[in-house]
């Protein structure tokens, strides 16, 4: 990937965020030590955000280069990343850090209204920017490939569109409802079309991480239960001196990195479905995956790993302490 660019910008953002909530979920922020990492993650959070912007669009989009066309994938991955921004941002345990004047809204609701442009009547998303990430230009253009292509991208996007501001939500009720319930029906109607065997893990694990919330849809509770099903079907396990060690794979083949981002969203996946018990052996195997300073294999997995271990820190059964979470947050932020 080029330096410089509005991709690169973001996938160097994304991590710090995730770390930064990793922290507050698992550290004092009274401890000296702690609160200046966290006002290191604040700076770096308003300073991207603010080189971010130049790689917006008129139409709201977000381009990897000044002079390309909008992504829908960028433009979900600027607004996923910096909603939970704005949410941490608001945290109550922040208020005695210094005050931080910046106001994502704008970016955030010209970046909703062009990605409802860019969803077609049966509710999928549509890309026509130009990007990098690699698990969406891997498809050849064949109808199963069209059809798996959309249903990675427009998980992709809903899972972000599930993160939107509270106020964003309200101001826009009536379109939010539209744009997400469509797309829920793209996902389903996906699904359906394929033999759930035949969905390769990397597609599922997206689909049941968009699929975690339940919904009045029809048929979403069946095709829900089907996908989540298959995800636990697909688990590899093995024992270890720590305990049984749980994650994903498509095959043998698959890279370390594609394992952890799999898992992790597989983890995130399943909180709302299985019980502490299953969910440990899956937080065990990703910290045996991170290296001497607290990431991981590539940028990519390390923002949706972090993620996953942010969750866990929150969780009273799950946590692994703050002093670890500490060392990754230090080692992360730049």
């Amino acid at each position: 990937m080029p330096t410089g660019c509005g991709e690169q910008t973001m996938v160097r953002v994304a991590p710090s965020v995730y770390a930064f909530k990793y922290l507050i979920a698992a550290a004092d922020l009274q401890e000296p030590e702690i609160k200046q990492l966290a006002q290191t993650a604040i700076n770096n959070i308003v300073s991207v955000f603010s080189r971010q912007l130049n790689y917006r669009l008129r139409d709201g989009s977000f381009s990897v280069f000044g002079s390309r066309p909008g992504s829908t994938w960028l433009t979900a991955f600027v607004f996923g990343v910096f909603s939970e921004a704005e949410q941490l941002l608001q945290n109550e345990a922040l208020q005695n850090l210094e005050n931080v004047n910046i106001n994502l809204d704008p970016a955030l609701y010209t970046a909703f209204e062009f990605l409802q442009q860019k969803q077609h009547a049966n509710g999928c998303f549509v890309e026509y920017g130009y990007f990098f990430q690699p698990d969406l230009q891997a498809f050849d253009s064949s109808p199963r490939s069209s059809s798996l292509k959309d249903l990675m991208l427009t998980s992709y996007v809903l899972s972000a569109l599930l993160e939107a501001p509270v106020r964003l939500k309200e101001t826009n009720s009536q379109s939010y409802a539209n744009v997400t319930d469509s797309a829920s029906r793209c996902l389903l109607n996906t699904v359906d079309s394929f033999n759930i065997s035949q969905i390769p893990s990397k597609a599922l694990v997206k689909v049941a991480y968009t699929l975690r919330r339940p919904s009045e849809q029809p048929g979403y509770s069946e095709t829900r239960e089907l996908v989540y099903r298959e995800l636990i079907n697909r688990a590899s396990e093995r024992d270890s001196l720590r305990g049984t060690l749980r994650w994903w794979q498509d095959n043998k083949r698959t890279s370390p990195a594609s394992k952890v981002e799999m898992t992790a969203y597989a983890y995130l996946a399943l909180t709302e479905y299985q019980p502490v018990s299953q969910l440990r052996p899956i937080i065990r195997w990703l910290l045996t995956q991170q290296n001497e300073r607290g990431g991981f294999y590539s940028p990519q997995d390390t923002v949706i790993a972090l993620r996953a271990l942010a969750h866990a820190a929150a969780q009273p059964h799950l946590s692994t302490g703050g002093k670890a979470h500490a060392q990754v947050t230090a080692s992360i932020l730049p």
